[in-house]
Order: C-alpha cells, then structure tokens, then sequence
C-alpha cells in the first residue's frame, strides 16, 4: 500500500499481516485483536487541524486519530454506564424531597387547625379586656374541625387578612384560597404554600 490514505468511499477493510498465509485454524479472538483501516472522507480544514495538532504533540497523525477515537468511544461508554447512577441519585433526592413536603405540608396543616380554633374563641368567648378580667395564657390548641372544608377556591384577596394555617400576611391583591364548605358564613384564607395537594 503506498503512504497515500484513499480518500474514497468510507470502507474498514484488513491488512494483510504475515499471520494470513496458511493460518485458518485461528480463533475467532485472535481475528478481533487484529488491526483494521478505517477509510473516511473529512473535510479539509479537519484535516490540516488535526495535523497541526499532531505536529504540536509530535506524533503521528494516525496515533492521534486512532487516541482520539478510542477515547471518545471510551468516554461514550462511560457516560452510558454512569446514567443509571445518577437516575437513581435523583431519584432518591425527589422522593426526600417528597418526604420533606409532605411533612412541612403536615406541619401547615397543624397551625391552620390552631389558627381556627383560635379564630372560633375569639368569635365564641367575650373580650377578657371588656370584663376587666386578666387574660390567660394561650391553651394547645385542638385541631380545627376542617370536617367541613370540601375544596378551595382561587382567588386574588381584595382585603388584608392571613393565612390561616401559617399566619402569613396576606395583603390586598395577594393571591389565595377561600375554603368552600357546609357553612357558608366560615371564611377561612390560605396562601399558595398552604394548598394541600394530592
């Protein structure tokens, strides 16, 4: 074969060692470790890049190409491997990530059930202030009955108020959620952060 690579037609084709003549009974391993030609067309700026570069780290421009080709194809295999790791790392971080909602979101839901019984002794028991009567420290609040909560509507408030689970200040023109339920002169507000979700 002269010095002169074909540029032709893209083609892997076997050069003929010493080891062809007369040897058929080698195995089918022996025949894959041998060496084999790849012939590609690349465009000429391709070329004369990949010979500067050859020549800045003096090696041979097939030692380059074949380095560079056995490296990506490496590093391909690589990737491919690791892929399952790290769907699996973020997987794991999505469901603590879930395990953390819901507890925040079981948390909310605790201070809004404070917040309304509050909310229904304020509107239930007379002011201790008008009666001059000392006010006493705050029980543990009882859950709230939310039994008749069945959903919540959007909304953007046109009032100030706060959130019921939260206590978040909630101003004019904020959005938030008005609790539907059995009795329609309850008017219980949440924020966004608040909303349970399924």
């Amino acid at each position: 074969m002269s010095g002169k690579e074909p540029t032709s037609e893209e083609s892997v084709k076997s050069e003929p060692t010493p080891e062809d003549s007369g040897h058929e009974d080698r195995t089918h391993e022996e025949r894959a470790r041998k060496e084999k030609v790849l012939h590609t067309r690349i465009p000429a700026s391709l070329e004369e890049e990949i010979k500067r570069l050859a020549d800045a780290l003096a090696i041979p421009v097939s030692n380059l190409v074949r380095n560079i080709l056995q490296d990506t194809v490496g590093m391909v295999g690589t990737v491919a491997d690791h892929v399952g790791g790290v769907v699996t790392g973020l997987r794991d971080d999505a469901k603590a990530l879930s395990n953390r909602v819901v507890a925040d979101r079981d948390n909310l839901r605790r201070r809004w059930a404070d917040y309304q019984v509050r909310q229904t002794r304020a509107q239930t028991d007379p002011a201790p202030e008008a009666s001059g009567e000392a006010v006493p420290p705050a029980k543990p609040a009882a859950p709230p009955p939310l039994d008749g909560i069945f959903g919540w509507q959007p909304l953007t408030l046109n009032i100030e108020t706060t959130c019921a689970l939260c206590a978040l200040e909630l101003a004019r023109g904020a959005e938030a959620f008005l609790g539907l339920g059995d009795d329609p002169k309850r008017r219980i507000f949440i924020c966004p952060g608040c909303l349970p979700r399924a």
